[in-house]
């Protein structure tokens, strides 16, 4: 075969007017050895994509071989050296010098993947602005579809190694539908955020070699009907059950008419919720997101979620029903009792990348609040902690880099996938942190509950972390390798884009949460040194200089409770405010002989604040009959169960998930006496 184009009239004019468009590139009219964007008059490479009027030859480019080859003898070479950072090849195939944002796309190619491949849709006509797409393929044989920069996960799937396969991705641009499928077979639809393309961009990172071959795209216009409301997008919707999440739905009008009210309805877990969106100027082919006032309580397991567009502009049935609904699958994890996952990330000021770690931590915090834990253990700047800096190097490969109750050595941005996981493991013991304060020394109480046998190998540390911590000095500047928007998107939770941040933030601009300040004893803790039981207890005990440089009011005390695997079993993290509140409790006896409930001060209710249930702790020297009654501001009963009599020392679990956020009154009847506690559920 020939070099293939069959291109209607002009290939940019037809996709700008919308009109059918096919084309094809076999690479069998090259020559062995050509340099493709220098020989080609289609393809080009990212930096003559990103910069305009850069003149051949181009230091990115990649060479016809014959090698390999799915069909003729002629295919796409693409290799990266191993450790290294990626490229230099850097090819990128525009579709028609057009952004598309309407009709069905389709692309085509065959790949032959040795050790790894990687590449990207672009949003813009210029290379680097915006990805709309990231995929990478590793050398196992994983597919994983992402956000650029890999934030979010569309789809993971499996490919064939070291054989020629057709991946071919449809993309539904009018109703925000991206199909995967590989030798024919689907692996899965996604909805896009960014969903408009521009160009597709080929590149190795570091230790990749693949070939590509046949590579084809063709575009089917859509034909718009009078009134068309559709639902083309709904956001990805994850996180544990029982947490309440506000849909995000994308409407576009595609049709001629203006849209100025609709209905919007989601479809949850056999429950509805419906938003009247009035007073809007919605025009032709003009999208809105509506960020739902009301919540889904998530439930445990993969569920569907349906969001469907009615009443548009009072119409009860639009002109075109078929795109009136989105469907996704919600996935929730039932997290273990009392379980509390750490996040030890390796970050540095001096290093280009770690502002992906910054971000990541910051949407662990907001999404699963009470149940993750970050640790920013620095490196080679003023905030190090030189034993734990040294301790956690010989775990990780680089920076920014991270482990998951020390796990296997992950990159921050992949948090969620590790924590989904070991939310759900049943810790061996839960765990309280007490504190008092002398001066500049913080004594430090950690007590264990025990749920399941521990041996005597298994050990405590204790950790303290400062949130908001600024400095003076280029030290506390802020390396940045994502200013200019080359390593693609970076944007924080509050919406920072580090893209149009200096490559080096100034001290001024910077402030570091999550920031170790110092570790007890050490990277592998205090041994227990004793076998524990189901129903038994155990107390340790740290100290710590406080530095007057802190902010004790902005630091958290960490246990971690380390099993003889060296893997963090479970965590707890309280406020040092909260610590004190809970007490001091420093004996090599058991809690229940340090909680004297003959002074009543001493009642522990833990954690306080909670995001999840509550425990009492009680140690009675006597028969005594207990009720424990919650009531809200308003004086309303919503907890409430009587223990009848007790004796001796019980931990009470009080069923404080379902409660909304706020202050609660508790009350603790003991025979005659009342004793009055103030709980915050957060």
């Amino acid at each position: 075969m020939k070099k293939l184009f069959t291109i209607l009239f002009s290939l940019s004019f037809l996709i700008s007017s919308y009109a059918q468009v096919s084309w094809c590139d076999d690479f069998e009219g090259y020559n062995d050895g050509d340099p493709i964007a220098q020989t080609s008059n289609i393809w080009t490479t990212w930096g003559a994509s990103s910069t305009p009027g850069l003149n051949p030859p181009y230091g990115d480019d990649a060479n016809i071989v014959t090698t390999s080859a799915n069909s003729g003898t002629n295919s796409l070479y693409f290799f990266s050296a191993p450790g290294g950072v990626g490229g230099p090849q850097d090819i990128v195939l525009p579709f028609g010098g057009q952004v598309i944002n309407l009709g069905e796309f389709d692309l085509t190619m065959n790949m032959y993947v040795t050790s790894g491949a990687y590449f990207n849709f672009q949003s813009e006509v210029q290379a680097g602005i915006e990805w709309a797409m990231d995929c990478n393929l590793d050398s196992s044989g994983t597919m994983v579809f992402s956000t650029g920069g890999g934030a979010t996960t569309f789809l993971t799937t499996n490919y064939p190694t070291n054989t020629w396969f057709e991946l071919k991705i449809n993309i539904d641009l009018t109703n925000n539908i991206w199909e995967v499928m590989i030798d024919s077979v689907s692996q899965g639809t996604f909805s896009n955020p960014i969903n408009q393309i521009a160009s597709l961009d080929l590149f190795p990172l570091g230790g990749h070699e693949f070939w590509v071959d046949d590579v084809c795209f063709s575009l089917t216009p859509y034909s718009p009907s009078p009134l068309n409301g559709a639902v083309t997008g709904i956001a990805t919707i994850e996180g544990l059950a029982g947490q309440s999440k506000f849909p995000s739905v994308d409407v576009r009008n595609l049709g001629l008419y203006d849209i100025n009210s609709f209905d919007l309805t989601v479809d949850y877990n056999g429950s509805q919720i419906t938003e009247n969106i009035t007073g809007i100027n919605l025009v032709s082919l003009a999208s809105t997101n509506i960020v739902f006032t009301q919540p889904i309580i998530l439930t445990g397991g993969n569920q569907s979620l349906t969001a469907t567009i009615s009443n548009v502009n009072t119409t009860a049935v639009d002109d075109n029903p078929s795109d009136d609904s989105n469907t996704i699958s919600v996935y929730a994890v039932t997290p273990a009792y009392g379980k509390l996952v750490i996040g030890e990330e390796g970050t540095g000021t001096w290093c280009g990348f770690c502002p992906r770690g910054t971000v990541a931590m910051e949407f662990m915090d907001y999404d699963y609040p009470g149940y993750f834990q970050g640790i920013a253990v620095h490196n080679g700047d003023p905030m190090t902690v030189t034993d734990y800096d040294i301790s956690l190097g010989n775990y990780i490969s680089g920076y920014p880099s991270a482990l998951v109750d020390r796990g296997a050595d992950i990159d921050p941005s992949n948090f969620k996938i590790d924590f989904l996981q070991r939310i759900t493991v049943s810790p061996s013991a839960t765990m309280i942190n007490g504190a008092e304060l002398n001066g500049n020394n913080l004594n430090v109480s950690i007590d264990l509950d025990v749920s399941q046998t521990i041996t005597s190998n298994w050990a405590i540390a204790c950790v303290l972390v400062e949130d908001s911590v600024t400095g003076l000095g280029t030290g506390f500047s802020q390396s940045n390798y994502y200013s200019g928007g080359g390593q693609g998107p970076l944007v924080g939770l509050d919406g920072t884009d580090w893209t149009t941040l200096p490559g080096t933030v100034p001290f001024t601009l910077m402030h570091y949460d999550h920031v170790a300040r110092a570790i007890s004893p050490g990277w592998n803790g205090e041994t227990i040194g004793t076998i524990l039981n189901a129903g038994e207890s155990y107390n340790a005990c740290f100290n710590f200089t406080i530095d007057p440089n802190w902010n004790i009011q902005k630091m958290k005390i960490i246990g971690m409770l380390i099993d003889d695997n060296g893997r963090i079993d479970n965590g707890s993290s309280f406020s040092v405010n909260q610590a004190i509140n809970n007490g001091y409790i420093c004996s090599t006896s058991s809690i229940q002989d340090n909680i004297l409930f003959n002074n009543p001060s001493k009642i522990l209710l833990y954690p306080n604040p909670t995001s999840s249930n509550t425990e009492l702790a009680l140690n009675l020297n006597e028969e005594t009959y207990v009720r424990v009654v919650i009531k809200d501001i308003t004086g309303k009963i919503v907890f409430e169960e009587n223990y009848k009599q007790l004796n001796g020392f019980h931990t009470l679990s009080l069923k404080t998930n379902n409660l909304s956020s706020g202050i609660y009154s508790v009350e603790i009847k003991l025979n005659d006496k009342l004793e009055m506690m103030k709980l915050s559920v957060n």
